[in-house]
């Protein structure tokens, strides 16, 4: 396998937005590019990345798979020209990946990287995931959203309302609160009214993708991680992360939002053998309205403001 970059900066801006999630990866070497999908060190996220054949110089002999530690190669990378072309070679049954440059002095940095034995966690992307919601935004905004949700909480409250044409990410503490609205563009779509809670630690760590695509894309599916895509030319790196389970301490209050035509949002009690006391449930059936008797049941059920 040879891979040559016109730049060092593509390559080491890639290796970035993934080391912290994923310090060592099994890079699969396959004829239209290479390929990582990795589960991160704690098991909460997933990285898949693909960079294609139509970005590099690319010439592959036989598809294989090698480990390589990141942390390293990336700690060179950034010591040498950025905007310099890189060439990556490994040769088949090799133990080793090797990485030169030459700069404009004629100088020659030639390096190379030991392969890893170890085993690393991989699992595959579903391609039948259907998303509730795919919303467009700027990598920029989306990190000024983040950042200011995390002051209130870790915790971030992601809700879609379909006929408002609106997504809302909400975070509440103990002594503040806050919520972004979102409305979509044409491109983006909003097809059912859910809601998810997700950690806005690692959704900020996503955004070290950011020097490589001005645009992101959110995308929501029940019951499913949520994933945020990033498309580098004919390329992409996809972060996915599974959601938290809603606590007692994170849920924050819906206030105009439950006015929308889609499901309302109530406190119940749970049973006793449930984890949490309460749960914040949404209240409707198939055709989005109550039946009589299935209001007075959630009457009995719902906990007032009061209590």
């Amino acid at each position: 396998m040879e891979a040559h970059f016109e730049t060092t900066l593509f390559i080491r801006n890639i290796f970035d937005s993934i080391v912290d999630l994923v310090p060592s990866i099994r890079l699969e070497i396959k004829k239209d590019g290479l390929y990582v999908c990795c589960i991160e060190t704690n098991g909460c996220c997933i990285v898949s990345m693909f960079i294609s054949e139509k970005d590099m110089e690319y010439k592959v002999s036989k598809e294989t798979e090698i480990t390589i530690q990141l942390s390293n190669i990336l700690k060179k990378l950034k010591e040498m020209d950025k905007l310099k072309p890189i060439t990556f070679k490994y040769k088949d049954g090799d133990d080793k990946i090797y990485f030169s440059q030459t700069n404009a002095s004629g100088r020659a940095s030639r390096h190379n990287s030991r392969l890893l034995s170890v085993d690393i966690d991989t699992t595959p992307i579903p391609d039948d995931i259907e998303f509730y919601a795919e919303v467009n935004i700027s990598t920029d905004e989306l990190s000024k959203i983040l950042k200011i949700l995390l002051i209130s909480n870790e915790v971030c409250r992601i809700s879609s309302f379909k006929n408002k044409k609106l997504l809302v990410l909400s975070s509440n503490g103990e002594f503040d609160s806050g919520r972004e609205e979102l409305p979509i563009d044409d491109d983006s779509i909003i097809t059912d009214n859910q809601q998810s809670y997700f950690s806005i630690p690692y959704l900020v760590k996503f955004l070290k993708a950011g020097p490589l695509s001005k645009n992101a894309k959110i995308c929501l599916a029940k019951d499913n991680p949520i994933c945020i895509k990033f498309e580098v030319y004919n390329s992409y790196i996809h972060y996915y992360l599974s959601p938290k389970i809603e606590d007692e301490n994170d849920v924050a209050q819906l206030g105009d939002e439950e006015k929308d035509d889609g499901p309302k949002i109530d406190m119940i009690k749970l049973d006793s053998d449930s984890e949490s006391e309460y749960e914040e449930v949404m209240v409707t059936d198939s055709e989005g309205e109550e039946s009589d008797d299935s209001k007075e049941n959630q009457k009995e059920e719902i906990i007032s403001d009061s209590e």
